[in-house]
């Protein structure tokens, strides 16, 4: 049986088919369970499946609503505990919730398809100008999921960043494809979970709700162009480039060097 876990705590039942859903759990995955049982036991199986199966949905969608920083209105949230932990204590607990987080993901939006033990998450202060980035490697057949610690301060902003890199994985593990980019095969996966979770934040090509701050800014003397980075620089860095006398690429001018001290 594919769901049998799926039987504990089946909700909304009488006594009487309680009780020949015990009979059900008694058996072991090999029994010929299906010979055994008449069809109205059959079908109390799979309504009890399908029953459990949603109220498992919806735990799920609550724990998400839970860990967003600014939930929407209009929806009865009911409290859980474990996300209330996790967004409180998202420094301390983002490898923990990446876990939880892709278990989620993995049942209710890709079929449970995602092979855990082939895709590698870590997180990396140093991708600046990106939120998250899936590398493929075609010769160890695994995906490197590479989440921005810079952007990423919350475990509202990761649920919607995670799940954006985990759909480029299901297209190289599930569709077989590792050229679809943003394409129609992505966008496949984005309205699928658009169905599954709808008060979730939607997933886009680039998420606009994080706004990058690039506080070092390099102008072209001449024509005005400029390179930004959004990346740290230590004191030294800084003042060397504040003093910096090097030609730009665009015009082969003197470049000026500015700092924004906003706060990101």
């Amino acid at each position: 049986m594919d769901h049998w876990e799926e039987l504990d705590d089946a909700p909304d039942f009488t006594s009487a088919e309680i009780k020949e859903l015990d009979k059900v759990k008694e058996l072991s995955i090999d029994d010929h369970w299906d010979e055994d049982f008449s069809h109205d036991t059959l079908q109390l199986i799979d309504q009890a499946i399908s029953k459990q199966k949603q109220v498992n949905l919806e735990n799920s969608h609550m724990y998400l609503l839970n860990l967003m920083d600014n939930p929407p209105s209009g929806v009865e949230i009911e409290l859980n505990e474990e996300a209330v932990y996790h967004r409180i204590y998202y420094t301390d607990t983002k490898a923990e919730l990446v876990e939880k987080l892709f278990k989620i993901y993995n049942k209710h939006v890709f079929y449970g398809k995602l092979p855990r033990d082939r895709i590698h998450i870590i997180f990396n202060n140093r991708l600046t100008a990106i939120l998250g980035k899936c590398i493929y490697s075609y010769r160890q057949k695994t995906c490197l999921i590479k989440l921005s610690d810079f952007h990423l301060t919350s475990a509202g902003r990761l649920i919607r960043t995670f799940l954006h890199e985990l759909m480029h994985a299901a297209n190289h593990f599930i569709d077989k494809v590792h050229n679809a980019g943003h394409g129609l095969l992505w966008k496949k996966w984005v309205c699928k979970a658009k169905k599954i979770f709808p008060h979730i934040p939607e997933v886009t090509r680039v998420n606009g709700s994080i706004k990058v701050h690039y506080a070092h800014k390099f102008f072209c003397r001449t024509c005005g162009k400029c390179v930004r980075r959004a990346q740290r620089m230590t004191e030294a860095y800084r003042n060397r480039m504040a003093h910096r006398s090097t030609v730009s690429k665009c015009c082969s001018s003197r470049i000026r060097y500015t700092h924004s001290t906003q706060i990101h």
